[in-house]
């Protein structure tokens, strides 16, 4: 395993907020989210996904301002 794929696991169990920005319809959207990181998706040939409060996932490197809050 990785150093990066290391320090991925290293968010489970913690509290993060984020903005999640999407285009629906040409228009571009922006939702903010926060809460604990309870599952980690790491795939061979596609990028880590970290899911919040055992809801949906989010690919890591698509979040904007992503904190991890204490």
């Amino acid at each position: 395993m990785t150093v990066a794929y290391d320090n991925v696991l290293c968010l489970l169990g913690k509290q993060v907020s984020f903005l999640y920005v999407f285009q629906h319809k040409l228009e571009e959207y922006c939702l903010e989210y926060d809460g604990v990181v309870t599952d980690v998706l790491i795939h061979l040939d596609k990028p880590v996904e970290i899911c919040i409060d055992s809801g949906n996932f989010y690919v890591l490197e698509e979040l904007d301002q992503f904190t991890i809050d204490s």
